[in-house]
């Protein structure tokens, strides 16, 4: 894993992603007490990550107010391995709050590490894919193989140039 970025330079690329998507920067749906408490599980979880890799999420808006994304990133260089596990740990993590607080609240999981923002790019899954992934692995009704497979197809890039 390599050195942490500064931090406002990745936050900038999260921050450049949210202009080409439909994310808002001002909203109090992402800022009522129960959607404060689903960001601090998130994060809490998150903690504990990969090689002890701090990454943060943080509930975004999105336009009209009614949907929040999550926007997670680490100031680390994830090689490929790591950035997998990454998005598998989000899902689950994510995938699980989304499922207890209701779909309809949210639209995507997004994920920057210090490589893909260097790059260009983050990595989105669908709130409702992460919350059906997390279902069905919790559920037994998949395999970890098919968990794996699923997450990995779900997620796709988006870029984060203007």
């Amino acid at each position: 894993m390599g050195k942490p970025a500064h931090l406002g330079a990745l936050l900038f690329s999260a921050l450049a992603y949210c202009g080409h998507s439909n994310v808002v920067l001002a909203s109090e749906t992402c800022q009522t007490h129960k959607m404060r408490n689903v960001e601090s599980t998130v994060n809490r979880m998150a903690a504990t990550m990969i090689d002890n890799a701090p990454l943060e999420c943080k509930l975004m808006p999105e336009k009209g107010g009614a949907q929040c994304s999550f926007l997670c990133v680490t100031a680390y260089t994830m090689s490929e391995s790591q950035r997998t596990s990454a998005l598998v740990y989000l899902v689950g993590i994510t995938g699980l709050q989304v499922n207890q607080i209701g779909v309809s609240r949210f639209k995507n999981v997004m994920y920057l590490d210090r490589a893909t923002a260097h790059d260009g790019y983050g990595m989105s899954i669908s709130a409702d894919d992460a919350a059906r992934l997390q279902h069905q692995i919790k559920s037994d009704q998949i395999t970890a193989k098919q968990f794996l497979a699923g997450v990995l197809q779900a997620f796709h890039r988006v870029s984060t140039k203007k």
